[in-house]
C-alpha cells in the first residue's frame, strides 16, 4: 500500500505491506481463542472480540470466508486458519456464545444487545459459507 504524507506539499511515498482483513480476522480469532481457554480469563478483551465485528462490518465478510477457504487449500497457513475458522464455528454453536457477549459489552452504549447479537451471528455466518466455497 502507498502511503502518502498528510501534508500536499510533501511529496514523499512509503510502500509498506499491511495485513488483509482476512489475516487480521484470523489474528483476532487465535487471540481470543487462546485467551478464553487460558488460565488467566481476564486477559479476555471485550475490545478483541468488537474488532472482530467492525472487521466483518466493514468489509465483505462471504470474501474474508472465501479467502481464507483458498488460503486454506493452498496449503498457506491452513492450520491456524482452520484453527480460527473452527473456532469461530464452535462459538456461534453456543446457546449464549461469550465472544458474542464480549461484544455487546463493547458495544452496548451505542447499539440494543439484540442488534449486536443479530449482526455478528449474520456476519459471522457469511464468513464460514464463504469459507465453505473457498474451500
Amino acid at each position: 500500500m502507498e502511503l502518502l504524507a498528510l501534508d500536499p506539499k510533501d511529496t514523499r511515498v512509503a510502500l509498506v505491506k499491511v495485513a488483509s482483513p482476512a489475516a487480521l480476522v484470523v489474528a483476532k480469532l487465535i487471540k481470543l481463542a487462546e485467551r478464553m481457554s487460558g488460565p488467566k480469563p481476564d486477559r479476555v478483551l471485550a475490545k478483541d472480540a468488537s474488532d472482530v465485528l467492525r472487521m466483518l462490518r466493514y468489509n465483505d465478510a462471504a470474501v474474508i470466508g472465501s479467502t481464507l477457504g483458498r488460503f486454506a487449500t493452498q496449503g498457506v497457513g491452513s492450520g491456524t486458519i482452520e484453527t480460527a475458522v473452527g473456532f469461530l464455528r464452535s462459538r456461534l454453536a453456543l446457546r449464549r456464545s461469550p465472544m458474542i457477549e464480549l461484544a455487546v459489552e463493547y458495544h452496548r452504549q451505542f447499539e440494543t444487545g439484540p442488534h449486536i447479537t443479530a449482526s455478528f451471528s449474520t456476519l459471522a455466518e457469511r464468513l464460514l459459507d464463504g469459507y465453505g466455497r473457498g474451500i
